[in-house]
């Protein structure tokens, strides 16, 4: 029985042994590494061999796991933390995942996944069960375990989870990720929104935002959770009926590392949108627009408010989270006024009309009343309000009347506060927008 193992496998398993003891020697580490490798095996009944029959070979292939007699691949999850909790989320399978993929496609083989040896090994040291089962809490490994097994990855008895995290459809699915992203806000820069109107299901890829020189969605764990998405949307667009794939980014990847992995998007049916690029033909000195025109604006115009708030696929003034509304704060016809009146440059309005902090997504009744400013966002509270001065056309109305109306419309209103993500560098826009939108419906808040 051959048992080729990766080179980074060994090295993930030496660090592992030298914390125990430096003075460990070099066959000491291999053979540790071995029987580790050798126990989680034949725990999950990969092999039958013995031991003393198994002959481990290093090869140079850069992914974590073994190939067991050039049969199939075991792909193993980081190392679990000394009392035996997942210590990263997001890097317990999807890190190293891709690379694995990569060797397993090239040498036409399938891959299993199980859990670290080095964790097994310590699990039965401590007496305890091998076998290592997801808290229902950790909603970003079962969803990854969920892809996997649809995309036809075995998992092992050291590894698994009970019951399926979504079932085999794309709603079941978009509700996962969301669950996921949920519970996951400060570290995920992927999501997922089907069209109500259509079958189109997009995919947004945001990067680091405290670190913009960090291109993250194609690098490690963000690049494993974006590859999983890509290929089972890909392997499931025809049964789950998907009509049609997009990819949104908002900035230029030149390296060649990133086009690479942009061509494996495209290869995989995804029409790539960069909105940066788009956003940079949007018209505003044009009297009249074309419908073409409206829906690109409108399209760049949401993809960017997206892109700035922590969207929970809900209306932003209350919980309502169907036909939503890309709603601008200063209004496109504005902007526009002040493009031709000279006020602001060509560069400048177009920049403002499809500006994501100078937007909010909302439902069809708050962006009529958002409109025509019975409600608004108070800079203090990061609410939405109702304009207790509101005018009605009719004069029928009386204060009463009016005053039950504004009661019920406020009941309407979610208590939530709104945030943007990048506050630092964004808040003087917003503030900016947010007062333009008080002076155009003639109210002053109190600071």
């Amino acid at each position: 029985m051959v048992i080729n193992v990766s080179i980074n496998l060994y090295k993930s398993l030496k660090n592992k042994f030298l914390k125990e003891n430096k003075n460990y020697t070099d066959n000491q580490i291999i053979e540790l590494s071995n029987q580790s490798i050798y126990q989680t095996l034949f725990y999950d009944k990969y092999i039958n061999e013995t031991y003393k029959n198994c002959n481990f070979i290093e090869i140079q292939q850069p992914f974590q796991g073994v190939i067991v007699n050039n049969d199939f691949i075991v792909f193993f999850s980081m190392i679990l933390s000394n009392d035996f909790r997942v210590k990263g989320r997001n890097t317990f399978l999807s890190q190293g995942f891709y690379p694995a993929y990569k060797v397993a496609k090239k040498l036409n083989l399938p891959v299993k996944v199980s859990l670290n040896p080095y964790s097994v090994m310590k699990r039965i040291e401590n007496n305890l069960d091998p076998k290592f089962i997801p808290s229902k809490k950790l909603t970003n490994i079962r969803t990854t375990i969920s892809e996997m097994k649809l995309l036809q990855i075995e998992f092992s008895l050291t590894l698994n989870d009970i019951e399926n995290f979504f079932d085999d459809n794309l709603q079941s699915y978009l509700n996962a990720k969301k669950a996921s992203r949920n519970t996951n806000k400060g570290n995920n820069g992927i999501w997922l929104l089907k069209e109500l109107q259509t079958n189109n299901v997009n995919v947004y890829g945001v990067d680091n935002k405290k670190d913009v020189g960090k291109k993250d969605i194609f690098d490690g764990a963000k690049w494993g959770d974006l590859f999983l998405v890509i290929k089972l949307l890909e392997t499931k667009k025809e049964q789950w009926n998907i009509e049609n794939l997009y990819f949104i980014i908002y900035q230029e990847y030149k390296h060649k590392s990133y086009t690479k992995k942009i061509k494996i998007i495209q290869d995989a049916g995804f029409n790539v949108i960069n909105n940066l690029l788009e956003q940079n033909s949007i018209f505003v000195d044009e009297n009249l627009d074309t419908e073409d025109d409206i829906i690109r604006r409108q399209t760049v115009f949401r993809n960017n408010i997206l892109k700035e708030y922590n969207f929970n696929y809900e209306c932003f003034a209350c919980n309502y989270g169907l036909n939503l509304q890309a709603s601008h704060i200063h209004r496109f016809s504005d902007i526009r006024k002040e493009f031709k009146n000279g006020t602001l440059s060509k560069k400048e309005a177009q920049f403002q009309a499809v500006d994501g902090v100078n937007g909010f997504m909302l439902c069809p009744n708050h962006d009529k009343e958002f409109e025509n400013g019975i409600i608004y966002f108070d800079l203090k509270t990061r609410k939405f309000m109702i304009n207790k001065n509101t005018q009605f056309s009719s004069n029928s109305i009386n204060n009463e009347i009016k005053s039950s109306i504004l009661n019920n419309l406020k009941q309407r209103l979610s208590n939530k506060i709104l945030n943007l993500l990048n506050k630092k560098d964004t808040q003087n826009r917003f503030i900016k927008y947010i007062t333009k939108h008080y002076e155009r419906i003639n109210i002053f808040p109190k600071k």
